[in-house]
C-alpha cells in the first residue's frame, strides 16, 4: 500500500503527463479512497473510537463508493464534468497504485455486489 505522499506524486506526475492546466481534481481524488484512513484514526485519537464504526468507513475506498463521493464533490465546483472526471482518474490512480504491489487480494475493488476480499 501506498502512502499519501506517493499518491499525491503520482497524482501531480498524471495531470502534468496530460497537460492539465488544474491538478487539484486529481490530487483530491488521488487521496480520497483513503478518507476512511482519516476519518477512523481521528476519533481513536480523541477517544471516540468504537470498533463498530471501521465497517461503515472501509467501503469508502471502493470504486463504487468513490463515484458518488467524486460526484458529490464535483457539485461543489463550477465546472461540474471536468472536476468530477479529474476526481475519478484520480481515485482510479489511487487505487492501482494500491493493487499493484499486492495484487487484488486485500483490496473490496467490487464492494456493493460483494465482500470477499
Amino acid at each position: 500500500m501506498s502512502d499519501l505522499i506517493t499518491h499525491l506524486g503520482v497524482g501531480y506526475l498524471a495531470s502534468k503527463a496530460l497537460r492539465i492546466r488544474d491538478p487539484r481534481p486529481i490530487l483530491i481524488g488521488s487521496v480520497l479512497p483513503d478518507i476512511s484512513t482519516a476519518l477512523w484514526k481521528v476519533p481513536g485519537f480523541l477517544g471516540w473510537y468504537h470498533p463498530a464504526m471501521f465497517p461503515y468507513l472501509e467501503s469508502f475506498g471502493t470504486p463504487f463508493v468513490l463515484l458518488f463521493l467524486g460526484a458529490a464533490i464535483a457539485l461543489l465546483t463550477r465546472d461540474k464534468r471536468p472536476a468530477f472526471t479529474g476526481i475519478y482518474a484520480g481515485c482510479a490512480l489511487h487505487l492501482l497504485f494500491d493493487v499493484i504491489p499486492k495484487g487484488a487480494g486485500g483490496e473490496l475493488l467490487l464492494y456493493p455486489w460483494t465482500m470477499h476480499e
